[in-house]
C-alpha cells in the first residue's frame, strides 16, 4: 500500500527548492516522459489531478496556483463568511502518493504558453515542458460597466481574498445591497443580514432565480427571504453608484433610490481566458472545446469555468468535476466522450432546501407537460417531454431527490400511476426510500463529484472504512458535504449532524450563563466572625497575597480570551480548528467567572469597580447566551445576531477599564 502525504508537507519540501534546481533534478533523474501540467488549483484543478494520481500512468504532474491561499473549496465560501464553515473546513488538499513525482508551484501565474515547443513560462522566468496541459483557469467576479462601480465599499464575491474583505467589513455594514439574483447572491445576502445591517437584492431578472425556478416557487422562496428581513427589488437593475470615494448608495433604472454603505457584486462570472487568447486557442465566452476537452491544440485541455462546450459555460461546480474525469480519461488514451452536464442547482437558503433538476429552459414551454404538488410551504413541479422526465423543481424537504435526479439523466418514464400518486402526496414511489446499502450500484450519492454507491462500496472493500477515509478516497462530500449523511449510513455509523466538539461548546455555553446568573442573584459571602482561625475564605480577598494571585490569574485569562477571537480574522492563525477555538474561548469564559467569584466573594464594590464586574458578566452572559441561540438557529436566527452584537459592544469599554482599574489598585 502506497504512503502518502498531504498538500501542506509537500509543498513545504518543495518550497525549499527553487524552481531551477527543479528543472536541473527532472534532468539528473533522467525523467523520459514530460509531465502533465495543470494550470488552476481551484477545486476543479485539484479533482484533475486526485484522478490522474488514482489512475496508473508514467507522468509526472505539475500544478501551477496564482492565490495566495491553499487550495480552498470555493462553493462553501458563503458557509465562511456566515461563520458556518472554519478557514481550515474549505481545504482542498491532494494526497499525494510517494512513488509518484508531484511538484506544487503555488503563487505561481503562468504568463505564457509556447505550444510549438510544449513548454509554459511562469512568472518567475522559468520555462516548464509539457506533455499534456489542462487549463482549469476558472473564473472572476462579473463587475457591470456603470459609473461607481469602483468606488470604495463595493466588493466582488468569488474568492478567498473576496471573502476575508467582506468579513473585514462586516461590523461596519449598516445597509448592503447585493446586485444579483443567483444562488450566490441569496447565499451572500443570508450570510451578511444582521438585525445591525439591512440587506437588500436587487435582480433585474422578473424573480429570483429565473432561470432555474418558475413564479410559483420563486415567490415560495421570496416570501421566505423577506421573513427574514430581507428586501428583494426584481425587474430592475442599477444604474449608477454614488458617493465621494465611498459609495453612499445606489440609483435604479425604475428612478428608485437606495441608501448604501455597502455594495456586493454576485451578478455571474466571466470565464478566465487570457492566457489561452494569447496563446492563440479557440475563444468565444470561454475556451472553446470538443467533445474530448480539448481545445483546438489536441495536446491542451480545458475544464471548468473557462471551458465552452457547445456555446456554453457552466459556472457551477458539478459539471467542472465531471469534465474533469473526462479530461483525464482522455489524455491518458480514452476515447470517453462528453455530452454535456445535466444542470443541477440544490441550494440550502439556510432551512429551506431549493432544487432544481434538468433542462427545464431546453424546449418550448409549449410542448411540455407539468404536474404540481403544493402543500403550505413545499411545492414540487415535474417538467415532462413526450412523457420523459426531463426536470424537476422543489421548494422544501424532498426525500425523493436523489431518485429523482438518477431518473431524469435515465430519461425514465413515469407511469400514470406515479403521476396520479405525486399529484397527491408529492411523491412518484410509494414505498420510502431505501438505505443507501440497498440503491443500485450507478445511483449517485454525491451529486457534486459525481460518485455513485457502487464506487463507495468499492472503496469501503478496499478498507475506507471511515466517512473521512472516504472522502479522502472517492472525493465524495468534498464540496457541499450535504451527502456525509448518506456516507455514514452506508458505512453502518450512527448519522449525527453534531460532533463532540459542538457538544462541549453547548456545555460550556450552559455553565458560562449558569455562573453569571449565579453571580447576579447570589448574595456575597460574608466575612468570617472568627478572628483566631488560621484560615478562612475570605482571606482571599482580604489578604493581598491571595487577592494579587488571584487577580493576575484573573487577569491571564482575560488576556488570552480577549485574543482567541482573532483566530476567526487573522490568516497567521491557521493551525487547529475554528470550533476548537471557540469552545476553549467559552471553556475560559466560564473558568474566568468562577475565578471572579475567588476574587471578589461576589462582593461587587462600590462606583468604578462595579461598573468593571457588571461588564465583565455582561459579558459571560451574553456570550454564552449567544453560543446556546446558536445551536437553535432554524427559529432564533435574529435573536442570535442581537446577542453577538451586544457581546462586541460590551468588549469594546472592557480592555480600558480593566487597564484603569490595575492601575488604580497599585496607584491608590
Amino acid at each position: 500500500m502506497h504512503t502518502t502525504e498531504t498538500l501542506t508537507s509537500r509543498t513545504r519540501s518543495l518550497a525549499e527548492t527553487d524552481a531551477k534546481e527543479v528543472v536541473k533534478a527532472e534532468s539528473n533523474n533522467q525523467q523520459s516522459v514530460a509531465p502533465i501540467v495543470i494550470i488552476g488549483m481551484g477545486v476543479v484543478g485539484i479533482r484533475a489531478a486526485q484522478e490522474l494520481l488514482r489512475r496508473e500512468h508514467d507522468y509526472p504532474l505539475v500544478l501551477y496556483g496564482d492565490e495566495p491561499d491553499e487550495p480552498y473549496n470555493r462553493a462553501r465560501l458563503s458557509q465562511f463568511l456566515a461563520g458556518k464553515a472554519s478557514r481550515e473546513g474549505l481545504g482542498n488538499e491532494i494526497k499525494i502518493p510517494a512513488d509518484r513525482f508531484v511538484q506544487m508551484r503555488q503563487q505561481c501565474s503562468v504568463l505564457r504558453i509556447n505550444r510549438s515547443s510544449c513548454t509554459v513560462v511562469d512568472a518567475k522566468g522559468n520555462e516548464q515542458t509539457y506533455s499534456k496541459l489542462v487549463l482549469a483557469l476558472g473564473s472572476h467576479a462579473w463587475l457591470p460597466d456603470i459609473p461607481g462601480i469602483y468606488l470604495g465599499g463595493v466588493y466582488a464575491f468569488h474568492s478567498m481574498q473576496d471573502t476575508l474583505r467582506l468579513l473585514c467589513q462586516r461590523s461596519h455594514m449598516t445597509r448592503t445591497v447585493i446586485l444579483g439574483g443567483g444562488p450566490l447572491a441569496i447565499e451572500a445576502a443570508f450570510s451578511l443580514a444582521s438585525p445591525s445591517n439591512h440587506v437588500s437584492i436587487i435582480e433585474r431578472g422578473p424573480y429570483l432565480l429565473h432561470n432555474r425556478l418558475d413564479v410559483d416557487a420563486s415567490r415560495i422562496l421570496c416570501n421566505y427571504i423577506n421573513a427574514k428581513g430581507i428586501q428583494i427589488i426584481s425587474s430592475d437593475r442599477v444604474t449608477e453608484l454614488v458617493g465621494h470615494k465611498q459609495v453612499a448608495g445606489v440609483f435604479l433604472e425604475s428612478g428608485r433610490s437606495i441608501k448604501a454603505d455597502t455594495v456586493v457584486v454576485a451578478a455571474g462570472v466571466s470565464a478566465n481566458v487570457d492566457l489561452a487568447v494569447g496563446s492563440g486557442l479557440e475563444v468565444q465566452r470561454g475556451i472553446v472545446v470538443n467533445d474530448h476537452l480539448q481545445t483546438t491544440d489536441p495536446n491542451i485541455y480545458a475544464i471548468g469555468d473557462c471551458a465552452e462546450f457547445q456555446g456554453k459555460t457552466s459556472g457551477l461546480v458539478a459539471p467542472g468535476f465531471e469534465q474533469a474525469v473526462y479530461a483525464v480519461d482522455n489524455m491518458l488514451g480514452g476515447n470517453k466522450r462528453y455530452q454535456g452536464s445535466e444542470p443541477v442547482m440544490r441550494l440550502k437558503v439556510v432551512d429551506i432546501d431549493v432544487i432544481s433538476m434538468g433542462q427545464l429552459n431546453k424546449f418550448d414551454p409549449e410542448i411540455l407537460n407539468y404536474h404540481v404538488w403544493h402543500k403550505n410551504d413545499h411545492y414540487r413541479k415535474l417538467v415532462l417531454h413526450r412523457d420523459i422526465l426531463v426536470g424537476v423543481i422543489a421548494i422544501g424537504v424532498f426525500t425523493e431527490a436523489s431518485q429523482i435526479q438518477q431518473a431524469i439523466q435515465q430519461q425514465w418514464q413515469p407511469n400514470w400511476w406515479h403521476l396520479h400518486r405525486f399529484r397527491k402526496t408529492g411523491l412518484l414511489w410509494r414505498e420510502a426510500l431505501k438505505p443507501v446499502s440497498k440503491w443500485p450500484q450507478d445511483m449517485v450519492v454525491c451529486h457534486c463529484t459525481g460518485v455513485t454507491r457502487g464506487m463507495l462500496s468499492e472503496a469501503i472493500n478496499s478498507g475506507f472504512n471511515t466517512v473521512d477515509a472516504l472522502v479522502e478516497g472517492t472525493g465524495a462530500s468534498s464540496v457541499c458535504g450535504t451527502c456525509r449523511e448518506n456516507m455514514a449510513s452506508l458505512l453502518g455509523l450512527p448519522v449525527s449532524k453534531s460532533n463532540g466538539a459542538n457538544i462541549y461548546l453547548l456545555a460550556a455555553a450552559i455553565l458560562t450563563v449558569a455562573i453569571a446568573i449565579v453571580f447576579m442573584i447570589a448574595s456575597p459571602i460574608p466575612f468570617s466572625d472568627s478572628m483566631t482561625l488560621q484560615w478562612s475564605v475570605d482571606k482571599l480577598w482580604l489578604d493581598s497575597y491571595w487577592k494579587q494571585v488571584t487577580g493576575y490569574t484573573l487577569l491571564s485569562l482575560a488576556l488570552i480570551n480577549m485574543i482567541m477571537p482573532l483566530r476567526k480574522y487573522w490568516s497567521r492563525f491557521r493551525w487547529g480548528g475554528f470550533s476548537s477555538w471557540r469552545t476553549a474561548h467559552v471553556l475560559l469564559g466560564a473558568l474566568s467567572l468562577v475565578l471572579l467569584i475567588v476574587h471578589t466573594g461576589l462582593h461587587s464594590g462600590n462606583n468604578f469597580n462595579q461598573i468593571l464586574l457588571t461588564i465583565f458578566i455582561g459579558l459571560g452572559l451574553v456570550g454564552g447566551l449567544a453560543t446556546l441561540v446558536q445551536h437553535n438557529t432554524k427559529r432564533m436566527d435574529g435573536v442570535g445576531s442581537w446577542f453577538k452584537s451586544a457581546h462586541a459592544i460590551l468588549f469594546l469599554p472592557f480592555p480600558a477599564l480593566l487597564g484603569f482599574h490595575i492601575v488604580s489598585v497599585y496607584y491608590f
